[in-house]
């Protein structure tokens, strides 16, 4: 198999067994994006590959995420008989919890607040699932917000390619509301 599951998903192991440290997959709405992401980094966090932190661009999206019925994990624990708990751990910053084995599997945090968090340990993260990072139109938006984002970037991967160490990896998923976004055109995509 190759870039699709027989079902017509993104083959998510395929995709990300290349390690690159970028991965931008920008479709339509519905095409399991999101459901793939999580699934694979799920499964990497319990088989004690490392954490994920689950990027959102505002703190509102964040906070939504810790409400369990409209967790990112919902379908993903219906379809495979997962449960996953979320629990508020600081200020608009969540965790992801596996229920059955206690396993914390990652982090929900805000771009637009993430500067309020600098000095953290993230060692234990590698990688960063930035959803919805091209914003809706009618989306206020971030000052700056390529930068925040290189910048929170810096921040969780702190020095590892100089330690020897594989550098995060970051996914960033999004339906094509706007192809001029901050982050395309700070990379000149």
């Amino acid at each position: 198999m190759g870039l699709y599951l027989q079902n017509g998903y993104v083959n998510f192991p395929w995709v990300l067994a290349s390690r690159l440290p970028f991965i931008i997959m920008v479709g339509g709405r519905g095409t399991g994006k999101t459901f793939g992401a999580l699934e694979y980094y799920r499964q990497n966090a319990i088989d004690g590959h490392g954490k994920f932190i689950y990027l959102r661009r505002r703190p509102d999206e964040t906070r939504t995420t810790g409400i369990a019925e409209l967790s990112p994990f919902k379908r993903l624990d219906d379809y495979h008989g997962y449960k996953t708990v979320v629990k508020k751990i600081g200020k608009d910053c969540y965790g992801f919890i596996d229920a059955e084995t206690d396993t914390l599997l990652g982090y929900s945090m805000a771009l637009s607040t993430f500067a309020d968090v600098r000095g953290i340990d993230a060692s234990d993260v590698v990688s960063i699932i930035f959803d919805e990072f091209i914003p809706e139109r009618h989306r206020r938006p971030i000052k700056d917000e390529a930068y925040a984002f290189f910048n929170a970037v810096e921040t969780i991967n702190r020095n590892r390619e100089l330690e020897g160490q594989e550098p995060i990896q970051c996914v960033l998923l999004s339906n094509a509301n706007l192809m001029g976004n901050p982050i395309f055109l700070e990379l000149g995509i």
